[in-house]
């Protein structure tokens, strides 16, 4: 008897296909492959949807004829795959030929199956593509197995659109075709969010057009291809490294959320452009920024809106490996010793940065009843809001203090300042380690027990809510769920997050908490 259900795909499996150099293509070939091996089945098969015709496309399979990929294109409600999408819902037939339904294509080698499973791929609650499975056996396929590839389609979500955004892309041609001015204050009064101090080089973050492509930064690049592949090699291993520590965290935000940086370095289109142009003779930098900004501005002219909002993460990707082929390699982030200043910042992309270790942010409003703001104070780092438009314009790109204990934001402080920061700073860590002295228990004066619970925004909050000796969770914001992620939580998704909220507080109260 298959035990389908306990074969979900884990994140740091899903992330390891991108370990392989191949294009979107191949690594499309290789999820097909994991997912039949982990449902126990003998095909498995990717539709994704073109948006300029309302198609379901064949973009990758494993048991059938692979050179039908890219070729076979079917309407909504056209056969078992065209019905899930057009029904939005799995459609589970016990034997496919004699199913009124079925679409029989010469050559595609589906005649030696008998069972179809076919599910929807939802992203942002819109329809994606379908994921199907086929077997020689006869009703195969149970209902522990139809919830079992919605969570993995649910998984399988952000990847198949970062993929699906690639190959529109390259589909094209065949190919994927401002001085800084001074800030004239030196002092900006703002509003504090999340406390802390944050002590470092401003990095703006524009949400238009105008600025947002990659510029050089003042950094001394090792100038080789040997350098750059080491780059290349550095940056995927942090991400992996980052996505491994999201999703013990951060369930909420951890499914594949780096996902659209490793696409990008897996594709032959992105970094073999950048090879490229280097064995032609430009400086490995150069050509970094070269063929991000190509990607950028395609991004921008893109009519779809998914698209357009990856380009924080291509942006952020063409940081990444500036920054490594430095040579100055971290482990898992690149945002140490920077200050992310943003007119407009989604809570997504504040996790994805606070991930990377960024010191803290300055962002455009009040912020008085923003998620971000609870969010922050949930992530720990410091935060201030500032309502002087002039501050997001300037493009200044100096070094900052950010005092959001006093809502102050500083601007090119001289030496001593600095020194005094970074002792407050040392004297924070000194208070951090030491454990807070709180009761057991809680009770008044009278000898009246009450019991004190916490407040829960995101999963990491656990850890505080122990630290503090909270006896419960009175409220979980599950509204996080959604304002942290890229795509919507499918309803699998959702309990298989409130199931690890539950094992986090079983093990909390057994004494086996990690």
């Amino acid at each position: 008897m298959k035990k389908t259900f306990d074969l979900i795909c884990s994140v740091r499996e899903l992330t390891s296909i991108f370990n392989t150099k191949t294009n979107i293509t191949g690594l499309l070939r290789i999820v097909v492959k994991l997912v039949a091996k982990h449902m126990q089945t003998e095909a498995c098969s990717i539709f994704l949807l073109d948006d300029s015709t309302e198609e379901l496309v064949l973009r990758a399979t494993a048991g059938l004829n692979p050179e039908f990929v890219g070729k076979i294109r079917l309407a909504p409600g056209e056969g078992v795959t065209g019905r899930s999408m057009k029904e939005r819902k799995p459609i589970n037939i016990p034997r496919g030929p004699d199913d009124p339904g079925f679409k029989h294509i010469p050559g595609m080698n589906e005649e030696q199956y008998n069972s179809i499973l076919a599910v929807p791929i939802l992203y942002q609650s819109e329809i994606l593509g379908v994921l199907v499975l086929e077997d020689p056996s006869i009703d195969y396929y149970n209902s522990h197995d139809i919830k079992t590839l919605q969570a993995i389609a649910s998984q399988l979500a952000t990847f198949l659109e970062n993929a699906r955004t690639l190959l529109h892309l390259t589909t094209k041609d065949g190919k994927i075709q401002k001085e800084n001015s001074n800030l004239q204050k030196k002092f900006y009064k703002g509003k504090s969010v999340s406390e802390g101090i944050a002590i470092g080089n401003a990095l703006y973050l524009s949400a238009s057009n105008d600025g947002i492509l990659l510029t050089i930064e003042n950094l001394h690049y090792i100038e080789t291809l040997a350098a750059f592949e080491e780059a290349l090699e550095a940056s995927v291993t942090q991400l992996e490294i980052l996505q491994a520590k999201m999703d013990e965290n951060l369930s909420e935000a951890g499914s594949l959320i780096f996902s659209s940086h490793l696409l990008m370095l897996s594709d032959d289109n992105f970094s073999g452009s950048i090879r490229d142009y280097i064995t032609d003779g430009e400086k490995p930098s150069k050509a970094i920024i070269r063929v991000v900004n190509e990607y950028i501005e395609l991004f921008i002219n893109s009519k779809n809106t998914n698209v357009q909002e990856k380009i924080l993460d291509l942006k952020d990707l063409g940081h990444r490996m500036l920054r490594n082929l430095t040579g100055e390699m971290k482990e898992d982030g690149d945002y140490s010793g920077q200050i992310i200043i943003a007119k407009e910042l989604m809570p997504s992309e504040l996790v994805k940065l606070a991930a990377q270790h960024t010191e803290g942010f300055i962002l455009y409003g009040t912020g008085s009843t923003s998620h971000i703001s609870i969010l922050a104070r949930s992530l720990e780092v410091p935060v201030v809001f500032l309502t002087d438009i002039n501050f997001f314009l300037a493009g200044y790109n100096g070094l900052l203090i950010v005092d959001a204990f006093q809502s102050n934001v500083i601007v090119d402080p001289d030496t001593k300042l600095v020194d005094t920061y970074l002792m407050n700073l040392k004297h924070l860590g000194k208070k951090e380690t030491e454990k807070p002295d709180i009761l057991d228990e809680s009770i008044t004066k009278d000898g009246r027990k009450i019991k004190v619970q916490a407040n829960i925004n995101i999963l990491s909050d656990m850890r505080s809510a122990k630290e503090f000796k909270a006896e419960g969770v009175g409220l979980y914001r599950s509204e996080f769920l959604f304002l942290i992620r890229n795509n919507f939580p499918s309803e699998e998704e959702q309990y298989l997050i409130y199931r690890r909220l539950l094992e986090q507080w079983r093990m909390l109260y057994s004494g086996l908490w990690i």
